[in-house]
């Protein structure tokens, strides 16, 4: 059983592996992982990789922790584990095993013929991914994206949070992007799409290329160009289209955090899910404070210092708390106007 598993590696290594491959790792990581945890070992022995600890038995645990038994969600928060994954993300095995816990679920389709992948971009973390045609992106903190693992004729992915999309030009096959509000038809192209659940707006802002939007509700159709910014108003269903800086909207994808006279309601959303905290801002006369400012790979820490010398705000942090049941809230972050 274990040379079984070995050739499985084996496969995936040399980038051979097939559907029941897929199937064989999902199995043993469901049902025994000292297996699975043998051959991880020795593929860390092979490739000499220099990382903290190779007792991988507390990785699988907290895969088996973070997951439900159906296999239908996994989620890790980010933390020491995201370093190690990092350091080791180049092995073939790891992105398949590791990964799968930290941003990746394979899954079946009803028909049991398609593999479907599905990124998930851990809260406060930003997730880089290629998809099979060679088309490339980022997706944002808390995003999800569901794509085939082998594209046909048209290639559809379903987005759920924000994402930026480098497509590699097919004019034969459209690239598209689902979300519940519409959906965005390429051809080759590089666009930002922001639809996260909780927001009141889905955003389309296109850097190069064509995009076409299509309204899912009322089959309304918009051409955008590059500079454009498209914004959907989930309430009504109404769409306005304005010219923009785009740099300010694909900054996140470098690691930093842009502001050109945003209301401070919006930052602070922004602010949250960066950093994975609650951002909340006591006196509301602050929520449309225009606030104008760039932040490239600060911790929450030296950000609020920032905040509070440059702008009217105060602020004070209070600490996640444990509940009866081992849950651990998020860290509170609360604005207020200085007097």
């Amino acid at each position: 059983m274990q040379k079984e598993i070995k050739n499985i590696v084996d496969r995936f290594i040399k980038g051979k592996h097939s559907l029941n491959d897929y199937r064989a790792i999902e199995q043993k990581f469901s049902s025994n992982e000292n297996d699975l945890k043998h051959a991880m070992e020795e593929q860390f022995e092979e490739d000499q990789f220099d990382v903290p600890d190779k007792n991988l038995l507390p990785i699988l645990n907290r895969i088996h922790q973070s997951s439900n038994r159906n296999g239908k969600q996994i989620s890790i928060q980010r933390n020491k584990f995201v370093e190690l994954y990092q350091k080791v993300a180049s092995i073939a095995l790891i992105p398949i095993l590791l990964a799968s816990a930290l941003y990746m679920l394979l899954q079946i389709s009803p028909d049991g013929n398609t593999a479907m992948a599905e990124i998930v971009a851990p809260a406060g973390a930003r997730i880089q991914f290629e998809l099979p045609d060679g088309s490339t992106g980022w997706l944002n903190n808390g995003g999800t994206l569901k794509y085939p693992v082998a594209f046909s004729s048209n290639r559809n992915v379903e987005l759920r949070g924000e994402a930026m999309f480098d497509v590699k030009k097919d004019k034969n096959n459209p690239f598209t992007v689902n979300i519940p509000q519409f959906t965005v038809e390429v051809l080759g192209t590089k666009f930002n799409v922001s639809a996260y659940e909780s927001d009141a707006l889905a955003e389309v802002v296109l850097a190069e290329g064509r995009v076409k939007v299509i309204d899912q509700h009322s089959a309304r159709i918009k051409d955008l160009v590059p500079g454009q910014h498209l914004i959907y108003q989930k309430s009504n269903g109404a769409i306005k289209v304005e010219n923009v800086n785009v740099d300010e909207y694909l900054a996140w994808t470098e690691g930093k955090l842009m502001f050109r006279n945003e209301p401070l309601k919006n930052v602070a959303k922004r602010l949250g899910r960066w950093y994975n905290v609650d951002v909340i801002i006591e006196d509301k006369e602050l929520e449309s404070y225009p606030y104008r400012a760039t932040f490239e790979e600060e911790v929450l820490d030296e950000t609020l210092k920032l905040f509070s010398l440059t702008a009217p705000i105060g602020y004070r942090v209070e600490k996640g708390k444990t509940d009866k049941n081992g849950s651990r809230t998020k860290k509170k972050v609360i604005l207020y106007l200085k007097e």
